[in-house]
């Protein structure tokens, strides 16, 4: 293990504010412990600001990406402020420059920062190519009379409506959980992209930290409705994985999940994050629990030319 790997694994028990998918228990998990690597900056002999990685060697070809099951990785910096003031960026700026200096050569990069990160011009300075992306929050979460009343009226009639017919329960049952999303990702014609190994390696390291929890909706003929997979650091919680049955979808029952969801979360955190998706119908249905936008930024480069032919070759063909 190479000094910084050690010093950052020291760091990460700590009293620190790292969120959850930069823990090193975190990487190991989704990753693997020989699969990940870490570039610091210090200052007076402590950990100013890292950028984790995790390393994909295929042939001679290395690339930088994220782990399974992760949705932000990335730049971290110590007491990075919230605000976009000209000077909070371009203190930002300075330290992701020094922290991109010291990333090791590869041949392809491709990470969706942390929503901490106010700018990604540092990124496009060196090259990289930056996207805007989005994932949809709820903020003050521990006032539930006000997170409730900003529900969409059709929601918060679901709720009425499967209250009393639909319990949610607090469960360890992965296999369940893990059925259930298989069954709403078909409905999309769409396949979890990840193993249920590495998800069972994460929910046992999680479990561990006390930082995951599976709810489950059941009737009372123990039917699965629906099912979510809530995982939390020191400031928010995270909507990991989630999804319901096709066939029981009139009862309501996700819609409650997602209240009893928010709720729960709220015993640990103030802020709840649905997470981002591509799929209209879903950022619809965050969007309509009165979550806001907010924006984090993918950034990618390429740098062997092998990978560039084929990538042009590729988009040729889909014309």
């Amino acid at each position: 293990m190479n000094s910084s790997v050690e010093k950052y694994r020291r760091f990460c028990r700590e009293d620190n504010d790292l969120p959850l998918f930069f823990q090193d228990w975190w990487l190991d998990a989704a990753a693997g412990e020989d699969n990940w690597d870490v570039q610091l900056v210090e200052e007076d002999g402590n950990i100013k600001a890292c950028i984790p990685y995790i390393i994909k060697t295929k042939a001679f070809l290395k690339s930088m990406g994220m782990p399974d099951y992760t949705p932000y990785l990335g730049a971290w910096i110590r007491n990075n402020p919230i605000g976009s003031s000209d000077e909070a960026i371009k203190n930002e700026q300075s330290i992701l420059s020094q922290l991109l200096g010291k990333l090791p050569k590869f041949d392809k990069y491709h990470v969706k920062l942390s929503t901490e990160i106010l700018s990604a011009d540092a990124f496009a300075n060196l090259d990289f190519k930056k996207t805007d992306c989005y994932t949809y929050v709820l903020n003050n979460i521990q006032d539930h009379t006000n997170i409730l009343n900003g529900f969409k009226p059709a929601n918060r009639s679901k709720i009425k409506q499967a209250e009393g017919k639909i319990e949610i329960i607090e469960s360890n049952d992965l296999p369940a959980l893990f059925n259930i999303c298989e069954l709403s990702m078909k409905r999309q014609n769409l396949d979890i992209p990840y193993s249920y190994k590495r998800l069972e390696k994460i929910y046992k390291a999680a479990k561990a930290e006390n930082s995951v929890q599976i709810l489950l909706a059941k009737d009372e003929e123990e039917r699965i409705h629906a099912g979510a997979l809530l995982v939390w650091d020191k400031k928010r919680a995270y909507y990991l994985m989630g999804g319901n049955d096709p066939e029981l979808r009139k009862h309501g029952a996700n819609t409650l999940l997602i209240w009893k969801a928010i709720k729960f979360c709220s015993e640990h955190v103030d802020t709840f994050d649905f997470e981002g998706s591509m799929i209209e119908s879903i950022e619809k249905f965050f969007k309509s629990f009165g979550a806001v936008r907010q924006s984090y930024y993918l950034v990618t480069k390429t740098s062997s030319k092998l990978i560039k032919t084929a990538q042009k070759v590729k988009s040729i063909i889909k014309r």
